[in-house]
């Protein structure tokens, strides 16, 4: 099995259990023969001291690729905006 997967470790306690969720999937992928490739995003307060945003366009864009659904930054920026989800300019100010 190969898999692309987007860790969001978040604050708190977050990033030590994504961490040794890590390990543990990394040990799987020895024993059985998988392939795990690992993109740590930011997410919640990790991105608002980055980004200025608890969640990026960016990173919503990875999650769903990640997923299999094949997605380009502008997509989830028109999926946004008809939503009546501001852009992340406006969102800071909120």
């Amino acid at each position: 099995m190969k898999a692309h997967i987007v860790t969001l470790p978040g604050d708190y306690i977050g990033p030590e259990i994504v961490a040794q969720a890590v390990k543990v999937l990394n040990a799987v992928a020895k024993k059985y023969g998988h392939t795990f490739c690992f993109d740590e995003r930011r997410l919640g307060g990790a991105s608002i001291d980055t980004f200025g945003v608890p969640l990026t366009d960016e990173t919503l864009m990875d999650i769903l690729n990640g997923k299999g659904y094949r997605i380009a930054r502008r997509t989830v920026a028109k999926y946004r905006e008809m939503l009546g989800i501001p852009v992340a300019r406006l969102r800071k100010q909120i």
